[in-house]
């Protein structure tokens, strides 16, 4: 294992004498994850480095390959789609589903099945070939280099088996997301329910009650989620490559985590050296407007608001009265044009055509925009992309969070008032 010296060197300073060559795992549960997977790569290979990008696509929602510069790209998909498009937090993402513990399993199970390979196809530059349980395609793809770093994702123990099948001396996770549960105990660092919040989960803990559901939580992350899931992919492993597979021993050789986080937007919560926050590394720097965008601020006497829901959220699953009501808030404010990245629905083109300061497009610029002053306000998911946008532009934000990471973000955000 390398000393945190050489880490620094390698993963830090990047030596433009001595090109790297990085194997890159990662898990797409969304678009941003694909974006900040592009982000990564693409600063390696802007300081020389060549990497390698293999996609395990559990939301087939998610198409392509990205926009990085990777030299070779190879995806694992399921052969009849993904069930995460089915899951109830993207078909009804308005709704407040019930929690339940159990309903984690349904998620995890997804992770578990294209870890297994189960029912999937391969594609190694756009040729898809179909597998079983054993994908020696993916370990030829692995093994016809040698690797100085892989990264990996690690919202289950998948990718970081499977790199731990090759001498790779440096070892390396990251998520598009703040720490989750997972990541705290791979890396090694305390999460006590007294002060920390588990992602994905919401309580008061400046209450007695809210300590003790938030004891709950934690009780059950890890005692009893977090171990099924390590069992469960453990046993894949040893199906596959016998018992002497030990996850264990690859967690152990895991050398530093990346955060897609601001450290300064975040809560306090215990760290140590191996956590490296590098939010913000997916930004891109905002270029001049449109032509057409520029006409669209220009008409606004009192500035512009963006209104957007994401990538994930469609027009088609917007509650219509919820379309609605947003539409006769906005008239209500001639002075201001809001514009909203929606696709409108059959029945509504008459209602948007009646609001002249509503203006919809299919796809929002939305650096470049919450860059230019004349955009006043942002109204948002408040996915972490968002979130880093909005906070470093320096603009207020309305949140409406949906799911996942979204209400931590928006917690995060009212703590920093």
């Amino acid at each position: 294992m390398f000393s945190l010296f050489q880490l620094f060197v390698v993963l830090i300073l990047l030596n433009e004498f001595n090109p790297l060559k990085v194997l890159f795992y990662s898990s797409i549960y969304g678009k941003s994850h694909l974006d900040f997977a592009d982000s990564l790569i693409n600063v390696l290979v802007e300081r020389g480095h060549s990497v390698d990008l293999v996609i395990s696509r559990i939301n087939d929602g998610v198409i392509g390959t990205g926009k990085n510069r990777a030299e070779r790209v190879y995806s694992v998909e399921f052969r009849n789609g993904s069930a995460w498009g089915n899951r109830p937090h993207l078909l009804n993402p308005f709704e407040d589903i019930p929690f339940y513990y159990g309903n984690f399993r349904e998620w995890n199970k997804i992770g578990h099945e294209i870890c297994e390979c189960r029912e999937s196809v391969v594609t190694v530059s756009m040729i898809s070939y179909s597998v079983s349980v054993n994908d020696d395609r993916l370990l030829e793809f692995i093994s016809s280099r040698k690797y100085d770093i892989a990264i990996t994702s690690d919202f289950d123990f998948c990718a970081i088996g499977i790199v731990s099948l090759f001498d790779i001396p440096t070892r390396v996770t990251s998520n598009a997301c703040p720490i989750t549960p997972l990541q705290s105990i791979v890396i090694g660092i305390p999460s006590p329910p007294s002060t920390t919040i588990p992602l994905f989960q919401l309580a008061d803990i400046t209450t007695l009650y809210g300590k003790f559901w938030n004891f709950i939580n934690w009780a059950y992350l890890h005692y009893i989620q977090i171990p099924e899931i390590k069992r469960i992919q453990e046993n894949i492993f040893k199906k596959r490559f016998g018992d002497s597979f030990d996850l264990d021993d690859a967690i152990s050789k895991i050398d530093l985590t990346f955060i897609n986080s601001n450290e300064i937007m975040e809560k306090p919560r215990p760290l140590h050296h191996r956590i490296q926050y590098i939010g913000g590394i997916n930004m891109a720097s905002p270029k001049p407007l449109s032509v057409h965008l520029e006409h669209i601020l220009s008409k606004s006497r009192n500035g512009t608001i963006l209104f957007s829901f994401g990538t994930q959220v469609s027009g088609d699953v917007y509650p219509r009265y919820a379309v609605k009501n947003f539409v006769k808030v906005f008239e209500k404010y001639p002075g201001y044009i809001f514009l909203w990245k929606y696709e409108v629905q059959p029945g509504e083109e008459r209602m948007f055509e009646k609001a002249k300061n509503v203006v919809l497009m299919d796809w929002l610029p939305q650096t470049d925009l919450l860059y230019d002053p004349r955009v006043i306000g942002f109204i948002s998911h408040l996915g972490l992309n968002s979130f880093n946008e909005a906070s470093y532009a320096g603009k207020p934000i309305i949140a409406i969070p949906l799911f996942a990471d979204q209400p931590h973000n928006t917690d995060n955000g009212k703590c920093k008032d």
